[in-house]
């Protein structure tokens, strides 16, 4: 008794699907007739007959079903079941044997059949049922939209019907149908932290090379980098036999510089620098009847040109060259006084040049 029940019941659910099927698969039309018929037999399942029929809601056709699937499924035995009932077309959802979908189409225009697979994701969850109804309905679409394609408009009142692109044959059913929240535009680009230390020589004099200890700290915002640069000079002697001041070079300023790539591993960057220069001095002397002058360290202002190159070796971790033009207008001058008459040991040049070697890390 209670199974007699449940196939009634069942029954009765199918007919209500397939009756709101026949209501809503197409918009309203003065001429019922105009719209073209498609012949639809599916599964025993209301609820992807409602998926269906969700999906044809703005097609102009006629969905009509058939009570049982045609035995054969030959184009000559569909052809005259086509044309029979009226149709435009044939199709027909069925079950495969590993849980997936198949749907089969039949064109009477052409003749030509043909069927799309739907496979399943292999779970065995709501969630993965209800994705493949969805992409079951999906493909009966835009079969749909293929069969409607060929059909010129029979009367003035008739839509202009627009074909829709293709949907997929093959949808990953188990991808949840709630997409991920895109990620925000990125704002700027990132900055970047560069930390050098470098060998220099410098051109303090015509006979006079001093060498000295660089480090840098750089910030980058794209092409732009800003950087703190600080020299720690080795001392250096200059004058002659009697009387030697040693001198030490120190610096420290800001630079600007705007660089790009040359390829996946040369980096070249042009920009300025501006600081201070410290010259601190030390007199030796050799010579009897001399008095040597306290120790003293002069302060100069420094700016001028500069370049740089890198070549990155591994992440992270490269060599840079750097070449620089200092501008000291106020270089100072070292001398030896006789009595009254003041005698130039050496001076430093206005325009200091310098090159340097190192490494830089960035982090």
């Amino acid at each position: 008794m209670r199974s007699a029940e449940h196939r009634a019941l069942r029954g009765l659910v199918r007919a209500c699907a397939w009756v709101w099927l026949g209501l809503i698969a197409a918009p309203a039309y003065a001429d019922a007739d105009a719209r073209p018929v498609v012949l639809l037999c599916a599964l025993d399942d209301s609820e992807l007959l409602a998926r269906v029929a969700g999906q044809a809601r703005d097609l102009a056709v006629e969905l009509r079903a058939l009570e049982s699937s045609p035995v054969s499924r030959e184009p000559a035995a569909l052809r005259v079941l086509v044309a029979e009932r009226g149709a435009r077309g044939f199709l027909c959802i069925d079950a495969t044997a590993d849980g997936g979908r198949s749907v089969f189409v039949f064109d009477a225009s052409t003749g030509e059949a043909h069927t799309r697979a739907v496979p399943t994701s292999g779970k065995d969850d709501a969630l993965a049922a209800s994705a493949l109804r969805e992409t079951v309905a999906i493909v009966v679409r835009s079969e749909l939209v293929q069969l409607l394609s060929a059909v010129a408009p029979l009367s003035p009142s008739t839509e202009t019907l627009v074909p829709q692109p293709l949907a997929p044959a093959v949808v990953d059913t188990a991808a949840s149908p709630v997409l991920p929240p895109e990620a925000p535009p990125s704002v700027g680009p990132a900055a970047r932290v560069r930390l050098g230390a470098a060998w220099e020589a410098q051109l303090l004099g015509s006979e006079h090379l001093a060498n000295a200890l660089v480090a840098r700290a750089g910030l980058s915002f794209g092409a732009l980098e800003l950087g703190l640069d600080g020299a720690f000079g080795l001392s250096s002697a200059l004058g002659n036999a009697g009387a030697r001041a040693h001198v030490q070079h120190h610096a420290l300023g800001l630079s600007l510089r705007v660089g790009t790539r040359l390829g996946s591993v040369w980096y070249i960057a042009a920009g300025a620098q501006l600081g201070l220069a410290a010259f601190a001095r030390t007199t030796r002397l050799s010579s009897s009847g001399l008095s040597a002058t306290a120790d003293a360290t002069t302060l100069c202002g420094a700016f001028g040109p500069g370049l740089l190159l890198r070549l990155r070796l591994v992440r992270g971790v490269g060599l840079q060259l750097g070449l620089l033009l200092d501008v000291v207008p106020s270089a100072p001058r070292y001398a030896l006084q006789r009595g009254g008459t003041l005698q130039v040991l050496a001076h430093e040049r206005v325009l200091e040049p310098a090159a340097n070697l190192g490494v830089f890390f960035e982090l």
